[in-house]
């Protein structure tokens, strides 16, 4: 099993004036890092099971230790100390709306969270946004991957519309990666 980065990463990451090789792969290894705690943190929001938001919380903990001892160590502003490197990776996992682009470590990784990313993130009863600036509850995914909608003031009779994935946004009632870098488990529940 391979842990190299997930090619779109590397090729996303910010040339930080002229560095040492040791440097920059260290810069490297953190941004990493930072994808992999805010993936985590979405995680720990869009996951409902007990056992998995516990386990995200852990993970959560461990990462920002590691984070922040990297960044000390290496002299480098982390996204828990430069709003500016936080907002990059924030743009980078939810782009323009619709499915975030979740941080996968590699190829296997990948094949393990995608479907159940998917799934977890467009829940049926969740709030959603649409492109076109409505609103609505998700009511789960399609065959075909695209997501079924009950339009705002709509009844439970009435059928569900279907949008991709890229015109549905869920809406959370707390913001998504607060700028608390440690999330706990209240908090994410009080998220949803």
């Amino acid at each position: 099993m391979s842990t190299t980065p997930h090619p779109t990463l590397l090729a996303s990451l910010p040339a930080e004036g002229l560095m040492t090789s040791r440097k920059e792969t260290a810069l490297r290894y953190l941004r990493t890092l930072e994808a992999e705690y805010l993936t985590c943190q979405l995680r720990g929001l869009i996951y409902t099971r007990p056992n998995d938001r516990a386990y995200y919380q852990r993970v959560l903990e461990q990462k920002q230790e590691r984070i922040e001892r990297i960044g000390v160590r290496e002299s480098i502003q982390t996204l828990f100390q430069d709003p500016a490197v936080r907002t990059q990776h924030e743009d980078r996992l939810f782009g323009q709306g619709g499915l975030p682009t979740f941080h996968y470590k590699d190829y296997s990784d990948e094949q393990k969270f995608k479907e159940s990313d998917r799934r977890n993130y467009y829940q049926p009863g969740r709030t959603v946004r649409l492109a076109d600036g409505g609103r609505g509850r998700c009511a789960g995914l399609t065959d075909d991957g695209r997501v079924r909608v009950r339009l705002e003031g709509q009844s439970r009779k009435t059928p569900t519309k279907v949008f991709t994935t890229a015109q549905v946004t869920r809406i959370f009632t707390a913001p998504v990666l607060d700028a608390c870098p440690s999330t706990t488990t209240a908090a994410l529940a009080a998220a949803e």
